[in-house]
């Protein structure tokens, strides 16, 4: 599949709402993106977007330690935009990887282990970005436990995404070299092209969000 992925397809799933940003992930070749934050510019955004022909939906990141703070925060989920889990605890990531209401679970470094039992229930995307692989630099413990779970969703075949965190234009990366980091920290030469094309596609267009 990856060396199939089509370059109009490549989705950054993480993003601030900055119309620099917008423009700049066109140019890097991406066609769709996901905004973090308050989804009140969107309409904006999204008729930038549509200049160049961007595709351009809201996202909510929410922080959860428990069973309860999952369900709390995905009871009643906006329907114009992507939820995505970041468990803080084992519990909480065992809830969230198998919740259909959640799109993706963030990987961080501090989420516990993806080990068997998680694999086992395990339903939706994990997701990366690099502004949280920057960050684990200056942590060894926290690198190693990142470089494992792209190592096990490589391996395993799990449903993994590395998205770009931009806060500004700088932060951005093209397609193809965002898929290169996510297989350098798996010991894998070729890039995985799926983590910023087909898996986060389907995501937007399972959600009807943009069109298939």
């Amino acid at each position: 599949m990856e060396a199939n992925a089509r370059p109009e397809r490549y989705v950054d799933l993480w993003v601030a709402g900055d119309p620099e940003i917008i423009k700049r992930l066109h140019t890097l070749g991406f066609s769709a993106c996901a905004v973090v934050g308050g989804l009140e510019g969107l309409k904006e955004l999204r008729t930038k977007g549509s200049e160049t022909g961007m595709r351009i939906v809201g996202k909510i990141v929410h922080e959860a330690r428990s069973r309860s703070d999952v369900l709390n925060r995905i009871r009643e989920r906006p329907r114009n935009a992507l939820v995505s889990i970041a468990p803080m605890t084992r519990e909480a990531l065992m809830v969230a990887v198998r919740d259909e209401r959640v799109d993706t679970v963030i990987v961080h470094g501090d989420i516990a282990e993806i080990d068997m039992h998680v694999i086992q229930v395990l339903q939706n995307p994990l997701e990366l970005t690099l502004q949280t692989m920057l960050k684990s630099l200056k942590d060894m413990k926290a690198m190693r436990k990142i470089a494992g779970i792209c190592r096990t969703s490589i391996v395993k075949e799990l449903p993994l995404i590395i998205s770009s965190g931009a806060q500004n234009a700088t932060g951005l990366r093209k397609p193809r070299q965002l898929a290169y980091l996510t297989s350098a920290l798996a010991g894998v030469k070729a890039p995985h092209l799926e983590a910023v094309s087909e898996m986060p596609y389907t995501i937007l267009v399972r959600r009807g969000l943009i069109d298939g």
